[in-house]
């Protein structure tokens, strides 16, 4: 089992539960503000920040995002329910949900 994490330091992190190592997964350009997981889709991971993207991370490629979705609004969290993801953002007005299949 793995826990995901995001800070202010700009990082995505995981941890296992069974070894106790810290890994690094990707960083944004700004603060983490959520990070998601699904249970349909377990190799990856879905982050959002201040930097006003979404980035998905293939944890069978390590390196950079799989990709990444510009928001156009600092985001203040994700929630994923697959194959969409629901993101709170700086505009209270928008509230977008996005395909994550495309």
């Amino acid at each position: 089992a793995r826990v995901f994490s995001g800070g202010a330091d700009s990082a995505v992190r995981t941890v296992s539960l069974e070894g106790n190592v810290l890994e690094l997964v990707g960083s944004h350009a700004a603060a983490v503000s959520g990070v998601a997981t699904s249970s349909e889709q377990m190799a990856c991971v879905y982050s959002v920040s201040w930097d006003q993207t979404l980035a998905v991370w293939d944890l069978r490629r390590p390196g950079g995002p799989a990709t990444s979705v510009p928001l156009g609004e600092r985001a203040s969290s994700i929630d994923v329910n697959w194959p969409h993801a629901l993101v709170a953002s700086a505009d209270s007005a928008a509230v977008p949900t996005i395909d994550l299949r495309h």
